[in-house]
Protein backbone atom coordinates (compact mmCIF):
# COMPACT_ATOMS: atom_id res chain seq x y z
CA UNK A 1 0.00 0.00 0.00
CA UNK A 2 1.11 3.52 -0.65
CA UNK A 3 2.16 5.58 2.36
CA UNK A 4 -0.88 7.88 2.24
CA UNK A 5 -3.14 5.22 3.72
CA UNK A 6 -1.11 4.96 6.94
CA UNK A 7 -1.04 8.70 7.70
CA UNK A 8 -4.52 8.95 9.31
CA UNK A 9 -3.35 6.69 12.15
CA UNK A 10 -1.86 9.77 13.81
CA UNK A 11 -4.83 11.98 12.99
CA UNK A 12 -3.52 13.39 9.71
CA UNK A 13 -6.26 14.17 7.19
CA UNK A 14 -5.85 12.76 3.69
CA UNK A 15 -8.12 12.99 0.67
CA UNK A 16 -9.76 10.06 -1.06
CA UNK A 17 -11.56 6.98 0.17
CA UNK A 18 -12.10 6.90 3.97
CA UNK A 19 -10.49 4.28 6.23
CA UNK A 20 -8.64 2.52 3.41
CA UNK A 21 -6.18 0.72 5.66
CA UNK A 22 -8.89 -0.73 7.92
CA UNK A 23 -11.02 -1.73 4.94
CA UNK A 24 -8.14 -3.44 3.14
CA UNK A 25 -7.05 -5.29 6.28
CA UNK A 26 -10.48 -6.96 6.47
CA UNK A 27 -9.90 -9.01 3.31
CA UNK A 28 -6.27 -8.71 2.26
CA UNK A 29 -2.74 -9.12 3.53
CA UNK A 30 -1.10 -5.71 3.82
CA UNK A 31 2.65 -5.31 3.45
CA UNK A 32 4.30 -2.50 5.38
CA UNK A 33 7.48 -1.58 3.55
CA UNK A 34 10.57 0.04 4.98
CA UNK A 35 9.92 2.75 2.39
CA UNK A 36 6.47 3.32 3.93
CA UNK A 37 8.03 3.66 7.39
CA UNK A 38 10.61 6.20 6.13
CA UNK A 39 7.92 8.27 4.38
CA UNK A 40 5.50 8.04 7.32
CA UNK A 41 8.19 9.15 9.76
CA UNK A 42 9.23 12.05 7.52
CA UNK A 43 5.65 13.20 6.95
CA UNK A 44 4.60 12.94 10.59
CA UNK A 45 7.88 14.59 11.64
CA UNK A 46 7.21 17.54 9.35
CA UNK A 47 3.66 17.81 10.72
CA UNK A 48 5.00 17.72 14.29
CA UNK A 49 7.45 20.49 13.52
CA UNK A 50 4.62 22.56 12.04
CA UNK A 51 2.43 21.84 15.08
CA UNK A 52 -0.19 20.10 12.93
CA UNK A 53 0.03 16.83 14.90
CA UNK A 54 0.49 16.02 18.57
CA UNK A 55 3.65 14.13 19.61
CA UNK A 56 1.66 11.65 21.71
CA UNK A 57 -0.60 10.79 18.77
CA UNK A 58 2.39 10.22 16.50
CA UNK A 59 4.17 8.05 19.06
CA UNK A 60 1.05 5.92 19.65
CA UNK A 61 0.40 5.59 15.94
CA UNK A 62 3.97 4.54 15.17
CA UNK A 63 3.96 1.92 17.95
CA UNK A 64 0.60 0.61 16.76
CA UNK A 65 1.74 0.48 13.16
CA UNK A 66 5.04 -1.25 13.85
CA UNK A 67 3.47 -3.69 16.30
CA UNK A 68 0.39 -4.65 14.29
CA UNK A 69 0.56 -8.42 13.65
CA UNK A 70 -1.85 -8.08 10.72
CA UNK A 71 0.81 -6.21 8.75
CA UNK A 72 3.45 -8.18 6.94
CA UNK A 73 6.83 -6.41 6.94
CA UNK A 74 9.10 -6.09 3.91
CA UNK A 75 12.68 -4.89 3.90
CA UNK A 76 13.95 -2.74 1.09
CA UNK A 77 17.39 -4.32 1.51
CA UNK A 78 16.76 -6.78 -1.29
CA UNK A 79 19.05 -6.76 -4.35
CA UNK A 80 16.13 -7.57 -6.65
CA UNK A 81 14.15 -4.59 -5.32
CA UNK A 82 17.14 -2.28 -5.80
CA UNK A 83 17.71 -3.55 -9.33
CA UNK A 84 14.05 -3.04 -10.32
CA UNK A 85 13.96 0.41 -8.68
CA UNK A 86 17.04 1.55 -10.60
CA UNK A 87 15.41 0.49 -13.86
CA UNK A 88 12.26 2.42 -12.96
CA UNK A 89 14.28 5.46 -11.85
CA UNK A 90 15.32 6.07 -15.44
CA UNK A 91 11.80 7.23 -16.21
CA UNK A 92 10.49 8.46 -12.84
CA UNK A 93 11.82 11.25 -10.62
CA UNK A 94 10.73 10.01 -7.18
CA UNK A 95 13.07 7.28 -5.91
CA UNK A 96 10.65 6.46 -3.06
CA UNK A 97 7.94 5.66 -5.62
CA UNK A 98 10.39 3.52 -7.59
CA UNK A 99 11.44 1.59 -4.49
CA UNK A 100 7.86 1.13 -3.30
CA UNK A 101 6.69 -0.06 -6.71
CA UNK A 102 9.69 -2.38 -7.12
CA UNK A 103 9.17 -3.82 -3.67
CA UNK A 104 5.45 -4.33 -4.22
CA UNK A 105 6.24 -6.13 -7.46
CA UNK A 106 8.49 -8.58 -5.62
CA UNK A 107 6.32 -9.26 -2.52
CA UNK A 108 2.67 -8.77 -3.47
CA UNK A 109 0.13 -8.95 -6.26
CA UNK A 110 -1.16 -5.39 -5.96
CA UNK A 111 -0.05 -1.93 -4.98
CA UNK A 112 -2.88 0.36 -3.91
CA UNK A 113 -2.24 4.07 -4.49
CA UNK A 114 -3.99 7.32 -5.36
CA UNK A 115 -0.73 8.87 -6.62
CA UNK A 116 -1.20 9.77 -10.32
CA UNK A 117 2.53 9.71 -11.22
CA UNK A 118 2.85 6.30 -9.57
CA UNK A 119 -0.23 5.03 -11.42
CA UNK A 120 1.28 6.37 -14.65
CA UNK A 121 4.61 4.67 -13.91
CA UNK A 122 2.81 1.39 -13.28
CA UNK A 123 1.37 1.57 -16.79
CA UNK A 124 4.79 2.08 -18.38
CA UNK A 125 6.41 -0.49 -20.62
CA UNK A 126 9.19 -0.95 -18.06
CA UNK A 127 6.88 -2.03 -15.24
CA UNK A 128 4.73 -4.16 -17.55
CA UNK A 129 7.87 -5.98 -18.71
CA UNK A 130 9.10 -6.47 -15.12
CA UNK A 131 5.68 -7.72 -14.04
CA UNK A 132 5.43 -10.13 -16.98
CA UNK A 133 8.84 -11.54 -16.09
CA UNK A 134 8.70 -11.60 -12.27
CA UNK A 135 5.05 -11.40 -11.16
CA UNK A 136 2.41 -11.69 -13.92
CA UNK A 137 -0.46 -11.20 -11.43
CA UNK A 138 0.88 -7.81 -10.28
CA UNK A 139 -1.29 -4.71 -10.68
CA UNK A 140 -1.47 -1.17 -9.41
CA UNK A 141 -4.79 0.50 -8.74
CA UNK A 142 -6.51 3.22 -6.74
CA UNK A 143 -8.40 2.10 -3.64
CA UNK A 144 -11.76 2.78 -5.24
CA UNK A 145 -11.13 0.00 -7.77
CA UNK A 146 -10.14 -2.41 -4.98
CA UNK A 147 -13.44 -1.80 -3.19
CA UNK A 148 -15.64 -1.86 -6.27
CA UNK A 149 -14.91 -5.45 -7.09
Amino acid sequence: MDTTYYLPLAGMAVSGEPDVLARVLRNHTVVLSDINVVEITATWGKALKGHRLEADAVERALKTLLGDPRLSRASVLDPEVASHALKLRRSHADIHDCLLLAQALTVSDRLVTEDSPLLDLSASEEIRALAARFNPRFSVSPSKRLFSG
